[in-house]
């Protein structure tokens, strides 16, 4: 009698994202997770940082140029208002993926 093949052991222990997630993870977490596997999640992830640091640099550039306090108050509490909604958009998907049992 032939003897089956065997399934290596390695494949029992992979996860499926199904598997992962569980009833708790709503579709659009789901969605975004799999958006944040992408390719080019990285090259948006990286031009995010810069546009971060890029944000600093004006800031840098008016107290440089002499700016008026002001108007370096103004543009600090601006900028620090925009930097918070984009890492709140970035903490919405971590916690997407967190979700979906992937480390951000």
């Amino acid at each position: 009698m032939d003897k089956p093949a065997s399934r290596p052991a390695f494949f029992s222990n992979l996860q499926t994202l199904d598997e992962k997630v569980g009833e708790k993870v709503t579709d659009d977490e789901k969605f975004i997770y799999g958006m944040s596997q992408q390719a080019g999640w990285e090259v948006f992830t990286r031009r995010k940082n810069e546009l971060l640091q890029e944000m600093d640099q004006l800031l840098e550039v008016a107290i440089a140029k002499g700016a008026a306090k002001e108007e370096i108050g103004e543009n600090a509490i601006i900028i620090n208002m925009v930097k918070g909604t984009i890492n709140r958009l970035w903490k919405i998907i971590d916690d997407s993926r967190e979700a979906c049992g992937d480390k951000p």
